[in-house]
């Protein structure tokens, strides 16, 4: 008896132990994550205060004093960061975190000695060592010791580079830009696309008086009002004031504004030029009379000579100003005629002064853009036109140009001056859209406008009965409103956001197709699942010379995101420019498109340079989908506080769940403020993971103590009583999503099935089989179980016992083969994933092993060379057998295989998977 007692007394203690360990670790999370709230809210004094009152009552972990030194650093307090320096231990000080926290601090307050000692004292430097000792050295106006250092550095990155461009600035001597000058054109393509570190060459070039470099990387970057006045100042330096009034001119076509500093530099350029410097600087600031009476006595103007008259005439807008103007246009070369900058300068004097003839058709040959139809409508409408206003807005549309609030503000306009049919053109116009298409039935005869406002305003509704509307009015139309090329781009619109795919296709087949109508039906059929589709769409842009722009290329990795074949998504990545990689939405886009090869997604999360959001949310759904539950939660602790959103709790809550982190998940929700329902989910399908239903049911009270009951939430418990073969559970859960959601007739269907499922798991296939029958009584019926792998650049499909390809008999041999080595290995057959009962000539090893990732896997198998690495894509989840054989496969046959499906990616290696069987 007393031995028992002792084996409780020790085990209780060893609970408590646990427990108290658990408690305290929570304690300094939270800690470390309440310092780090307040630091990124610049609260650095509230940080320190939070940290007096806790240090006593928790250990001080790395974390946390990382944290402090922060604030620290912020505030200046030199003495209380040296304090904290001194009683660090031997392991924090070998932290290169802290490290480099302390590097920064010491700089921060001018002790470049001390930062020099640490960054001595540091066994294994990596390069956020160097960047923050160079940073601190620039700081310290130290700049040609941050060259010095740079020069140790093997393979710098973004941060070293833009601070040894930098320094190079800073320094301004010939040794200083031949250094940089050999680093930049020893760097590679990836970084010469890189925004920062083009931003910190380009300011090297312009500093350094290197003319020919700057004006190189002047033309690559994306260019600012600062960008512009350097390079500016760098021309009037080398005495070519006609570059700086060149530049000035391009400025203007992209419509960047300039300041007193961009005139200032104008001025400089004209003092430096001839006759025509006065007419020149009369022209740029306004002096509009005079520019006009000069430029008279100016021989032969050139192409900044005549932007600069019709600007002074659009200025003046007088008679005299017009005619002048007109005059000048009438006698210009072809060549000045063509000219972009004198054409869109000519356009605003022909409107400002109110000449239709001549706006319209200056009109019809520049490149326009929402300002230019801004412009025409305005004149037609002073000249009492509305229908060419409208006509206008079609085809502005057409054009795939975007209408602002002022371009709807002269539509209303427009429509104020029409007759009858004014409201229905109001409507269509205003996104008022139920209106426009109650009223259209009461127009007798619709024109062209009119159809496209229909058609437009169903568009905007997406319903049935605005498609169903529309459809009925667009199969009774005139042959001749099928070919008008307006009323078809308006129709197209209206299919395809109304998702009727069949007559997208159809109406796409007749247009005449720009960027955007790719664009449009690639977005159509990555909704309906259909990649690739939307990648032999892009073949075809292709064959039609149509070149792609950043919308498409985002769709296509949509598109091979959904794919998830590694040679596809390599090929698409391989077409996009260097110019586009650069771009955010993109770069989160790939993070995505990479999930199931977690390097390539890690290598372009760690190479965008102002991440979002979104960045840190794909990146933590990409760890939590591949298994790596805990270097998902390290990125979240290292998100900025003020980045985290909805998304993000929902991405974290998933990575636990399919990691098994519960403790973590518990923690991370009791910290989340404001929860919705996807956060709720996500939790409590992390629960039902564990079987820890009553857990689970107490969140879905909580929460429909508040809000409408959720169907996911009651489908993760259902979820999680099928993995435990619970039918009691699983009937529960399904009487109570029937009594809450009778309408959700699509998402009862998958209820339905999950519940077939647990009980043919459950060994009651009798009810499991009555239930079916029951669904395909009603017609309704289960989503096909559907993989895809590629060979040699070939992507094949299977679906369950598949004899569709032309090597069946081949296949079905390996599979053979596959099971006789699977029951020498010590695989047993799991009969509970078999839903249905087993027909005459079926066994339980012949209907588990013509699944179709089976199938697919055997495919590979049979090919020659056979692949040491096989990806398969399943559009439902894997069952269990499947799992179990998979990973003995993959011991046996001695090959990496990487099977996708619908919940996460699966990585089998030599006997084992990535999910550690928790999925």
């Amino acid at each position: 008896m007393f031995t028992t007692f002792r084996v409780i007394s020790h085990h209780t203690r060893l609970k408590c132990f646990n427990l108290l360990r658990t408690i305290t670790s929570s304690k300094q999370i939270k800690i470390d994550v309440e310092i780090k709230k307040l630091n990124d809210r610049k609260e650095f004094v509230k940080a320190l205060d939070l940290f007096d009152k806790q240090k006593h009552q928790t250990t001080q972990t790395d974390r946390i004093v990382i944290q402090v030194l922060k604030a620290c650093t912020q505030l200046g307090y030199l003495e209380r960061g040296l304090i904290i320096h001194k009683n660090l231990s031997d392991s924090s000080l070998n932290n290169s975190y802290i490290q480099t926290t302390l590097i920064h601090f010491y700089m921060q307050c001018g002790r470049v000695n001390d930062a020099q000692r640490v960054f001595d004292s540091s066994k294994n430097k990596t390069l956020i060592h160097y960047g923050a000792m160079m940073k601190g050295l620039i700081k310290n106006n130290m700049a040609e010791k941050a060259i010095e250092l740079f020069s140790k550095i093997t393979n710098p990155d973004e941060i070293q580079l833009c601070l040894l461009f930098s320094s190079c600035a800073h320094v301004r001597t010939k040794q200083a830009l031949d250094f940089g000058e050999n680093v930049w054109s020893q760097i590679s393509s990836i970084h010469h696309g890189n925004k920062y570190i083009l931003t910190s060459a380009f300011d090297m070039f312009v500093k350094c008086g290197d003319l020919s470099n700057a004006e190189n990387v002047f033309a690559k970057k994306n260019r600012t009002l600062k960008d512009y006045g350097q390079m500016m100042k760098c021309y009037n330096e080398h005495s070519l004031p006609m570059k700086t009034l060149d530049l000035y001119a391009k400025m203007k076509t992209e419509s960047i504004r300039a300041d007193a500093i961009i005139f200032l530099l104008l001025i400089d350029a004209c003092g430096q030029l001839g006759i025509e410097s006065r007419f020149t600087a009369y022209g740029l600031n306004g002096m509009g009379h005079d520019a006009i009476e000069l430029f008279s006595k100016i021989p032969n103007p050139d192409e900044t000579g005549l932007c600069l008259l019709f600007n002074s005439c659009a200025q003046v807008q007088t008679k005299q100003a017009l005619d002048f103007g007109e005059k000048v246009w009438s006698q210009m070369s072809s060549i000045h005629q063509r000219n972009k900058y004198i054409l869109t300068s000519a356009f605003d004097m022909f409107v400002k002064c109110g000449d239709l003839p001549n706006a319209e058709n200056v009109f019809a040959k520049i490149k326009r853009v929402v300002i230019d139809y801004g412009q025409m409508m305005k004149c037609y409408n002073e000249h009492s036109m509305p229908m060419k206003t409208i006509d206008l807005y079609v085809k502005m549309k057409a054009e795939g140009i975007e209408p602002n609030s002022i371009i709807f503000l002269l539509l209303i306009d427009a429509c104020g001056q029409l007759g009858i049919e004014s409201r229905f053109t109001a409507y269509g116009l205003n996104g008022m859209g139920h209106d426009a298409i109650e009223l259209f039935s009461k127009i007798p005869n619709p024109d062209e406008t009119g159809l496209c406002l229909l058609f437009n305003s169903c568009a905007q509704v997406q319903t049935k009965q605005a498609l169903d509307f529309g459809e009925k009015v667009w199969s009774q139309m005139s042959s001749i409103h099928h070919g008008n090329k307006y009323i078809l781009t308006s129709a197209f619109d209206m299919f395809v956001k109304c998702g009727d795919l069949e007559n997208a296709e159809n109406v796409f087949a007749k247009i005449k197709r720009v960027v955007i109508d790719y664009g449009q039906m690639m977005k159509c059929y990555n909704e309906h699942s259909m990649p690739m589709k939307t990648i032999d769409l892009y073949a075809k842009m292709k064959t039609e010379s149509i070149r792609a722009d950043a919308i498409i290329f985002l769709l296509l990795i949509d598109a091979c995101g959904q794919l998830g074949i590694e040679s596809r998504c390599r090929s698409i990545v391989n077409q996009i420019p260097s110019t586009m990689l650069n771009d955010l939405k993109l770069q989160n886009a790939l993070i995505h498109m990479w999930v199931s090869i977690l390097r390539k997604s890690k290598k372009v999360f760690e190479q965008t340079d102002q991440p979002d959001p979104v960045t840190y949310n794909s990146m933590i759904n990409s760890y939590g989908l591949n298994g790596m539950g805990r270097t998902a939660v390290e990125l979240y602790h290292r998100m900025p506080f003020k980045m985290i959103d909805e998304k993000t709790y929902t991405c974290i809550l998933n990575a636990c769940s399919h990691s098994g982190l519960v403790d973590e998940a518990r923690t991370i929700f009791s910290t989340i403020q404001i929860k919705n329902k996807w956060i709720y989910t996500s939790m409590i399908d992390c629960l039902s993971r564990l079987f820890l239903f009553d857990e689970a049911k107490q969140l879905i009270e909580e929460y429909e103590r508040q809000q409408s009951p959720c169907l996911p939430m009651y489908t993760s418990l259902l979820s999680g009583a099928r993995n435990r073969h619970d039918a009691s559970l699983a009937r529960q859960t399904v009487h109570r999503i029937q009594e809450l959601f009778q309408n959700a007739d699509e998402s009862l269907v998958a209820t339905s099935i999950l519940f077939t499922n647990t009980l043919a798991s459950a060994g009651e296939l009798e009810e499991a089989s009555q239930i079916r029958w029951n669904m395909s009584q009603s017609g309704t019926r289960k989503q096909i179980g559907l993989s895809w792998t590629e060979f040699n650049g070939q992507i094949v499909q299977f679906h369950v016992q598949d004899r569709s390809h032309p090597r069946t008999s081949e296949l079905y041999d390996e599979l053979d083969r596959l099971e006789k080595e699977l029951i020498e290995h010590g695989h047993k057959f799991d009969a509970s994933w078999i839903t249905r009962p087993l027909m005459a000539d079926e066994t339980v090893e012949s209907v588990l092993n013509s699944h179709s990732e089976r199938l697919a896997l055997a495919y590979n198998f049979i090919q020659r060379p056979v692949p040491s690495r096989i990806q398969i894509v399943k559009n439902l989840r894997i069952c269990g057998d499947c799992h179990g054989a998979i990973k003995l496969i993959s011991k046996f046959r001695r090959c990496e295989i990487i099977v996708r499906d619908a919940n996460r990616i699966h990585h089998f290696s030599d006997g084992k998977c990535s999910c550690n069987d928790h999925f």
